[in-house]
């Protein structure tokens, strides 16, 4: 399982301007639900989040104000034929630039910004770290001798350190997405600073590794997939693939009826795993795992091998003692 921690300027882009969509928030969420990924927060970065949202949402509808096109227009363009389109097009962006502020307004006032939505499902899934009296007596000896992170009169990345130094496990690589320069080393914007890195490995017993994105953190780790749907899906293809036991296989089995249909190279993993993880195959008779795989079979059957296909007739075919038998 994955460990990370998001810093709060990472989750506020999301209500300013940022290349990153919300559907990467969506596929943590999966990753989070599928058991591939634990996500650590604090409460500093709940009141951070809750303090500064106001602020990025005004600045962001101020600068969406500011699209409006210029007031003055050249003499010499009002004889051109187009000059009355223009016009009318005008009036009409204008009409739908104001459109968008008020109901971005109204949605701020609300809470039901589509950022909101999101990240509140992904911090109620997180795990949060309490801030105690101890936690923020460390974090302002940490800030008053000049230890990173933070900036002068500010104890908030302090208290997110220390929160983490406390709380999280030993012997577990963290993944830091932060967009803070605090915690980036000076030598190498891809790593964290020698300073932290060095007191996390003594502390914790492990690594620590920067992100600068979210996108750039799952693109690392999910390299294909391109949104949660699909990565949601890849996770209970996984699940199943490399069941442990059958109380899982038929949990995993479950997960993925919904689906129907699947690229061939998850095809050819399902029918290979169904003959070769024990897990499965020795529960092939149970109903609903043997409906799963037979109509997987009829669709994409011709994938395996002659070996494979002879084994998974074996276990899913007749229901006789020799067609049961291993090939």
């Amino acid at each position: 399982m994955l460990h990370v921690f998001i810093d709060t300027n990472v989750y506020l882009t999301f209500f300013s301007f940022t290349e990153e969509d919300l559907e990467e928030l969506r596929k943590l969420l999966v990753a989070i639900n599928n058991r591939e990924l634990k996500l650590w927060t604090t409460a500093q970065v709940s009141d951070e989040l809750r303090r500064n949202r106001e602020a990025k949402v005004a600045e962001s509808l101020a600068a969406l104000r500011k699209l409006k096109p210029a007031q003055a227009i050249p003499q010499m363009a009002r004889n051109l034929p187009e000059f009355n389109d223009f016009v009318a097009a005008k009036r009409e962006f204008e009409r739908h630039l104001n459109a968008l502020n008020e109901q971005l307004a109204q949605q701020f006032h609300d809470g039901s910004l589509a950022a909101d939505s999101v990240l509140g499902e992904l911090l109620t899934a997180a795990k949060t770290i309490k801030v105690d009296d101890a936690t923020v007596a460390a974090a302002q000896r940490r800030t008053a001798i000049g230890n990173p992170p933070g900036k002068k009169g500010s104890l908030g990345d302090a208290i997110n350190w220390e929160c983490l130094l406390a709380a999280f496990p030993d012997s577990r690589d963290l993944h830091l997405v932060t967009g803070d320069s605090d915690f980036v080393s000076r030598m190498s914007s891809d790593h964290v600073s020698t300073y932290l890195a060095e007191e996390w490995r003594n502390e914790k017993h492990s690594e620590i590794h920067l992100h600068r994105r979210i996108s750039s953190f799952l693109k690392d780790r999910f390299p294909n997939i391109a949104v949660a749907s699909e990565l949601e899906k890849e996770l209970r293809i996984r699940q199943l693939v490399e069941s442990p036991s059958f109380a899982e296989t038929h949990r995993a089995v479950s997960a993925l009826a919904s689906y129907t249909d699947y690229s061939e190279q998850q095809a050819k993993e399902l029918l290979e795993a169904a003959v070769m993880n024990s897990q499965i195959a020795s529960i092939a008779r149970d109903p609903d795992v043997h409906e799963f795989f037979t109509e997987l079979d009829e669709r994409y059957g011709h994938l395996l091998d002659a070996t494979n296909q002879a084994r998974f007739v074996g276990r899913f075919g007749p229901d006789d003692e020799k067609a049961r038998s291993d090939v």
